[in-house]
Formats: structure tokens, C-alpha cells, sequence
């Protein structure tokens, strides 16, 4: 008895110090975790603090090296500058009202389609979902001369109508609100089925409620995407008035004529930094859902 009641200390004290240097290693493995994940934000933010920097500089400081991270002597001028070289305000309004559209074209018709692949029973639904995916793996310039003559023969070039159409219909995105829609229970459906609801019903009372997230990422990805988007805007918009914000930046940064023979800098990430603050908008309001849309739609397959 006196052996054993010696032996417990020990053992109990042993215990004690395997458990505190589990302890001090998950210490140290969660700050190399946090440091290696500020370091990776502090690479995507920095972008974005030059372009604000840039904007807020001298044309001079632009040349200096090293480089200053912050203008030495803060100047406003440069948006005022901005203004007088492009109509922003009209296409600011065009950006937002093309991204809107298409905002709301791709959630109405990524869910609807979303849900006839994930909760409705049909002949070959899943080959028909497969080769709906293989569209992904066209890319996109390769539409581009077929669309344009699409939108040409239907009369709508230099109009918002061929910005807004031809990206009505989004496949990742319906491939998202499938996967989301995967994960709910289909004991939903049934339920409603036996009280008599038909599909639409069951897809506007019942499913489509449940898609908050889905819905939250599908918008952000679609602003964003809309928002951002030069190739075929530069195609088929033929004035200014009609033109959207990432043109109106290329006209700073290509017209070099009209500015001695270098590109406005300054001016330019003017420009850049008051046409990113809706996009950053956006994604403040949604980001909650935009991350758990992401993170459910990846859990069943």
C-alpha cells in the first residue's frame, strides 16, 4: 500500500507534464498558424493600400526611390482630375446597372436550375448535369465571335442588353446551388409533397428560404464577376455614354496623347479606387453568408 500511494505522485505529476507540453506545442502550431495567415493578409491587402496611396500622391513622389508607402503630403486633387477625363458618374451608373441585372438573372435562374438538378427526379438528369458541366471547359473567347454576331443580327450592340444577356446563365454557379441544395433533406420535399405542393411551390416556399448562403455567394460572385468584366463590354459598347468603369479606366491609362505622352497614374488609381468601393460594399454586407455558402456547398457532392 505505502509503495503504490508513493507511486501516484508520480505518475499523476508525469501526466501532468505530457499534458502541458501538448499544451505549449498547440501553443506554438496556432501562432505559426496566425502568423503565416497575417503575413498572407497582409500580401492581398497591400494591393489595395498602394492603389489608395497611389491616388492620394504627387506625380513626382510616384518616381522616388525607394518608393513612399504614404504620400508625404496628402492631395485630393487627383479625383477632381479624374472626373474631367472620363464621364465616371454615367458609367459608374452603367457598371451598377449591368452588374444589378445580371446579379439577379444569375440567382433566379442558378437556383432554379440548381434545384431541378439537385431535388427533382427525371430520365437522365445526371448526364445531363455532367454535360452542362462540361461547358465550363470552353473557353470563353471562343464565344466571343459567335455571341457578337448573335448580338449583331439581334440589333442589340451598344446597348446594355448585350452586356446583360449573354451572362443571364451562370454554370459554376449553378453548380454551387446544386451542391448547396444537395444537403438538405429531401424529407422537405416529400412532406410538401404529400400535402399537395407541386414543384414550383416547393422550390419558392420551401428550398428557396433555406438558400440564404448559396444565394449570398452566387450574388457576390456575379457582382463581382459583372463588375470586373472588359473583354466583351469593349466588343459590342461603341460610346462613351454607354461604357462601363473598367473602360473608362483603360481610357485613362491607354490616351496618352492627351497627357504629354505617360499614363496618369495618379488619376488612374483615382479612378481604380472609387470604382472598388462598391465591390468592397458588397462583400462587407454579404460576407457572413458568402463564407458559409462556400464552406456547406462543398459537403455533399
Amino acid at each position: 500500500m505505502s509503495s503504490l500511494s508513493k507511486g501516484v505522485p508520480g505518475n499523476v505529476q508525469a501526466g501532468s507534464t505530457r499534458q502541458l507540453g501538448r499544451k505549449r506545442r498547440k501553443l506554438l502550431a496556432d501562432a505559426l498558424i496566425y502568423l503565416v495567415l497575417i503575413a498572407v493578409g497582409i500580401t492581398m491587402i497591400f494591393p489595395m493600400f498602394w492603389m489608395i496611396s497611389t491616388s492620394l500622391k504627387t506625380e513626382p513622389e510616384l518616381f522616388l526611390l525607394p518608393p513612399p508607402l504614404w504620400p508625404k503630403r496628402v492631395i485630393l486633387k487627383n479625383y477632381p482630375l479624374m472626373l474631367q477625363r472620363i464621364p465616371f458618374f454615367r458609367m459608374l451608373w452603367n457598371s451598377i446597372l449591368v452588374a444589378s441585372v445580371v446579379t439577379f438573372g444569375r440567382v433566379f435562374t442558378s437556383t432554379f436550375a440548381g434545384f431541378a438538378f439537385a431535388r427533382l427526379r427525371f430520365p437522365g438528369r445526371d448526364k445531363l448535369f455532367v454535360l452542362y458541366l462540361a461547358v465550363l471547359m470552353i473557353p470563353f473567347p471562343v464565344t466571343l465571335v459567335p455571341l457578337y454576331l448573335l448580338m449583331k443580327t439581334l440589333g442589340l450592340l451598344n446597348t446594355p442588353a448585350a452586356m446583360i444577356l449573354p451572362s443571364f446563365v451562370s454554370v459554376y454557379n449553378t453548380f454551387l446551388n446544386r451542391q448547396f441544395m444537395l444537403t438538405l433533406p429531401m424529407e422537405l420535399d416529400d412532406s410538401a409533397r404529400i400535402d399537395g405542393a407541386n414543384p414550383g411551390r416547393i422550390y419558392w416556399t420551401i428550398i428557396l428560404p433555406l438558400c440564404g448562403p448559396v444565394i449570398a455567394a452566387t450574388a457576390i460572385f456575379s457582382f463581382l464577376a459583372s463588375w470586373n468584366s472588359f473583354i466583351w463590354p469593349l466588343l459590342v459598347l461603341t460610346t462613351s455614354d454607354k461604357m462601363t468603369l473598367p473602360i473608362g479606366m483603360a481610357m485613362i491609362a491607354t490616351a496618352r496623347m492627351n497627357y504629354g505622352g505617360y499614363t496618369p497614374w495618379t488619376e488612374l488609381m483615382a479612378a481604380a479606387t472609387a470604382g472598388a468601393l462598391p465591390m468592397v460594399l458588397v462583400f462587407l454586407v454579404a460576407q457572413r453568408h458568402f463564407v458559409e455558402g462556400i464552406a456547406m456547398a462543398g459537403i455533399k457532392g
